[in-house]
């Protein structure tokens, strides 16, 4: 990093900027990362450019360099004599005649623009193609003659002024940028409801860190103003008629105030929202289920609009960006009947059934898709039947029925929804599975020890068989041993149920009982014994 030298810097940046030397000069400087500092340091030497590449502050954070583009003239730049070099100190330019300094070009350079910070003018095309109002440009005005006033008592009034025209381009584009950002990019803009409008500005308000007070909320009309007396930004909307869409009729997106009371420590104070979450989570993960966990989203929300919301909070925000990505259960449980009657007209031979319950109700599912019913007839019939719990508010189990193809790999059969692993519902879903395949001796089904499972199969499939899966079985053994030879009994059992002689297997299960004694007692009471 010492080899890098200044002139190096600079030449770089006139060769990647297409900029002649000869006519134009580059002023480098560099400022602290942080919101409201507004702290220049010169680079004019090779120590404050390997000062500047080096220096980091207590978050581990470097310096922004800013680069700025002058016009080069015959006159001389005069300096302190007191200080050279202006990294680490406060280094001040002497003000003598105007006349003195290089005139200021149209363009600056930076990696970072902060709002406010000088004053603002438009061109009269800039200003008749702006989406603001027509009193904009008096409250930019406003705002010059506030910051003016603001400067300190050793600063010119020909320095305000010069810096004015310095920014004054950049500032008003850095200003359209976030009006931009906020959604409200025109008047008239519509939403399709006052909720929606409001959500928009709430992200706003904490991407931007300001604050607004409703000035009047009614059916027909919302009226948003700044808490600061002295900003002008402001948003009244109106209801179209006959509709629930909101219209934005005027909006003024410039804040007149400092930059310094915009600081996102305002935003603690304020309370997120789980609206302010779910739009978060549409605007970062955008399409995706797949989502982080509560915990990394506070974190995420806390950085970026630095609001501070609780866990309850988050995970309702995260819920309803579920909601509005793929619906509510209800509107898809509604649409149930629909659904099916699609499946059955697109796929011939599909088999499907609904139960509803006394209060008639949705309360168990079946689906069984007819291409699925016809490739089963080519393939071993060894069935595999399991469920697995639905955590989606309202309970139940989500049973899927497979088998194997010739390539080994998993052949779905059928699936089903149901309130819970009782009699009664695996007896009904095992009757609607009889419609698609029928009872036979070859028929082999595979499922763990749930005893309504298994009562089920035995009274629709009284033709077929039942074995019950090892793994399933391998995890009932390990539990009636000691924690440290629980994975070992576990891993020995599976290796019993892969002999496939009597005498091998006879031979292995004598091992396992005199290595084991506990588990060998559990199999031999639940174990059925059959020649």
């Amino acid at each position: 990093m010492e080899d890098i030298s200044l002139a190096m810097l600079e030449e770089k940046l006139y060769k990647n900027l297409a900029l002649d030397e000869s006519k134009v000069k580059l002023a480098l400087k560099c400022m602290p990362m942080v919101y409201g500092s507004e702290e220049q340091q010169i680079i004019r030497n090779d120590d404050d450019l390997f000062g500047f590449l080096t220096t980091v502050d207590k978050d581990n954070r470097r310096y922004l360099l800013l680069v700025e583009e002058t016009s080069r003239s015959d006159q001389l730049e005069k300096v302190s004599r007191v200080v050279i070099s202006s990294f680490g100190m406060n280094y001040e330019v002497l003000h003598g005649n105007d006349d003195v300094y290089d005139e200021i070009g149209p363009k600056v350079i930076t990696l970072y623009v902060e709002n406010g910070q000088a004053n603002k003018k438009k061109d009269p095309i800039d200003a008749e193609n702006d989406f603001m109002d027509t009193d904009t440009a008096t409250e930019t005005d406003t705002a010059a003659e506030t910051d003016t006033a603001a400067e300190t008592d050793t600063t010119a009034e020909t320095d305000t002024a010069a810096e004015t025209d310095t920014a004054a381009e950049t500032d008003t584009a850095a200003e359209t940028n976030t009006a931009c950002e906020t959604g409200m990019a025109a008047d008239k803009y519509e939403f399709p409801s006052k909720k929606a409008l409001q959500e928009v500005v709430d992200r706003a308000a904490f991407g931007e860190c300001f604050r607004y007070v409703i000035k009047k909320s009614d059916r027909r009309r919302l009226v948003l103003k700044r808490c600061e007396a002295i900003s002008k930004w402001s948003l009244r909307a109106a209801k179209i008629s006959e509709t629930e869409i909101f219209s934005v009729r005027r909006y003024t997106g410039v804040h007149t105030c400092a930059r310094s009371n915009q600081s996102k420590s305002s935003n603690i104070k304020r309370k997120g929202s789980a609206e302010l979450v779910a739009t978060f989570m549409n605007e970062e993960y955008p399409g995706k289920l797949s989502t982080p966990v509560p915990k990394d989203i506070m974190d995420l929300i806390k950085l970026k609009l630095g609001v501070t919301i609780s866990y309850s909070t988050d995970l309702r925000g995260k819920n309803l960006a579920i909601f509005e990505l793929r619906g509510g259960s209800e509107e898809s449980y509604n649409m149930l009947y629909s659904y099916l009657y699609m499946l059955e007209h697109v796929n011939p031979g599909t088999k499907t059934g609904v139960k509803l319950d006394e209060a008639n109700k949705f309360k168990s599912l079946f689906v069984a898709l007819g291409a699925c019913i016809e490739g089963f007839a080519a393939m071993r019939k060894v069935i595999v039947v399991d469920a697995t719990f639905l955590n989606n508010g309202y309970g139940g189990v989500l049973v899927f029925v497979k088998a194997q193809d010739p390539n080994c790999h998993h052949y779905p059969l059928a699936f089903g929804v149901l309130d819970g692993e009782n009699n009664a519902s695996w007896t009904w879903f095992f009757e609607m599975l009889k419609t698609a395949i029928p009872d036979s001796s070859e028929l082999v089904f595979m499922s763990d020890r749930n005893q309504s499972l298994i009562a089920a199969v035995a009274n629709v499939f009284p033709q077929s068989h039942h074995g019950h899966c090892i793994w399933h079985l391998s995890q009932n053994v390990r539990g009636h041993t000691c924690n440290k030879t629980k994975f070992v009994v576990a891993w020995r059992f599976m290796e019993l149920a892969r002999c496939y002689t009597v005498a091998e297997f006879e031979s292995a299960y004598a091992s396992f009982k005199v290595r084991f004694p506990p588990a060998y007692k559990y199999l031999e009471e639940h174990t059925d014994k059959r020649t």
